[in-house]
């Protein structure tokens, strides 16, 4: 599988996992693929989408950084 097409599969899960946890929110449940999502498995959908987002920001090579620093008056 191509980088680009690992890319996209993800993005198609992303869009899955919140539109599961829209769903979850409001009290229903809701299905991805062969597993049954409901309110009390809110936190797995939580815990997947902040993983399905980390490795989307590995495949496409960006990465956030902080810089801080320090203001001196010389």
């Amino acid at each position: 599988m191509s980088r680009a097409e690992r890319i996209k599969e993800l993005e198609e899960y992303l869009k899955e996992l919140k539109e599961a946890r829209s769903k979850v929110l409001q009290g229903q449940a809701y299905r991805i693929n062969d597993r049954q999502i409901t309110r009390a498995d809110g936190s797995f959908i939580v815990s997947e989408i902040k993983e399905t987002e980390k490795k989307l920001i590995r495949l496409k090579g960006s990465r956030r950084r902080n810089h801080r620093f320090v203001p001196r008056d010389l």
